[in-house]
């Protein structure tokens, strides 16, 4: 099969001819031998640097080939899987190849995912690609009303992208202070100890300065990072949060803790709290674990002269909620390592 390979369709464009007999074959024969010819071609091709952009392209045509046959059965889907796998992990030029294509075949249908392609882009500019040689390679699958979606579909997904390469390249440095600290996981009674513990100092602070501002910690082997919640509008909020949804990834913290200022939407209102009549002011404690959930809220008014009065108490304890950061795994194990 890589015999095949090297003789026909994969070297230049000018060899349609040859291409068209080489996918012409591939709808015959064993699935499993086609791959293995795929997986050696690319990897010796690789070895030898003898490997394009163009190659892999081709060859991850071929490959789409074979993953349509009418005669595909499960095992054969799993092995073609596989050895994509393996090929990404193991050659970064197939996966950017593979990321182009992605771009074109999503430009040439007309209802494409937007979260998808710009996740692409974001891949594509951290292995180096600029923006000008990702359209430029994308271009050459796309039709001429393709060519125009493409470039203003660039041009509106520049500054999300620049901004979420800055972040991951800021957090990849704070990250990288933690590396060797390792995990200490905690138990289902620390995280409820710390929980209560929390709102009794977060409920000390609004007493004493009248507010309490909206802050984070990572807690890592008796090491905390402070994560302050400051944005002006909804544009940054939406960016901290990104950034820090990197940061927890990338730390694989122990337990994160949450203490925030707010408003709470009256029970059932469909209405955003900010917006909701019946809203109530109150200081929510969060402690999420691999393990699970545990939040908690303190009602508050405000007297006219503006000085605190504490309302109704729900005190921290584990619920069924997710939490905001699922990506830690939440098994039922009494202790289990943090695996984010």
């Amino acid at each position: 099969m890589e015999a095949t390979l090297q003789k026909q369709g994969t070297e230049t464009e000018n060899k349609r001819v040859e291409t068209a007999s080489l996918r012409e074959a591939l709808k015959t024969g064993s699935i499993k031998e086609w791959a293995d010819g795929i997986n050696d071609y690319v990897r010796s091709s690789s070895e030898q640097n003898e490997l394009t952009e163009n190659k892999c392209r081709g060859l991850l045509l071929l490959i789409y080939e074979l993953a349509d046959r009418t005669d595909l059965s499960h095992e054969d889907q799993e092995y073609l899987r596989k050895m994509e796998i393996g090929l990404m992990n193991d050659i970064p030029l197939y996966t950017c190849a593979s990321a182009l294509n992605v771009l074109a075949i999503q430009m040439n249908r007309e209802g494409f995912d937007k979260d998808l392609l710009s996740g692409t882009v974001c891949l594509l500019r951290k292995r180096g690609y600029s923006y000008k040689e990702i359209k430029k390679s994308v271009n050459k699958s796309l039709t001429v009303e393709g060519r125009i979606r493409f470039g203003k579909f660039l041009s509106e997904i520049k500054d999300s992208v620049d901004t979420y390469l800055a972040l991951d390249k800021e957090t990849d440095r704070i990250a990288k202070a933690f590396d060797d600290l390792g995990n200490d996981p905690w138990t289902e009674q620390e995280a409820l100890t710390e929980a209560i513990g929390g709102m009794s100092w977060a409920t000390e602070m609004l007493l004493g300065d009248g507010r309490l501002d909206s802050t984070i910690y990572l807690a890592k082997r008796g090491v905390r990072i402070v994560y302050p919640l400051i944005s002006n509008n909804d544009q940054e909020k939406a960016t901290s949060i990104q950034a820090l949804k990197m940061l927890v990834h990338k730390t694989k913290p122990d337990a994160i803790l949450i203490f925030a200022e707010n408003w709470v939407g009256s029970e059932g209102s469909k209405l955003r709290p900010s917006e909701d009549p019946q809203r109530k002011e109150a200081i929510t404690v969060s402690v999420e674990t691999p393990l699970g959930f545990w939040h908690g809220f303190q009602y508050f008014t405000r007297d006219d002269s503006g000085k605190v009065v504490l309302g109704k108490l729900i005190a921290p304890e584990k619920t069924k909620a997710e939490g905001r950061f699922i990506f830690m795994n939440h098994e039922v194990d009494e202790k289990v390592q943090c695996n984010a």
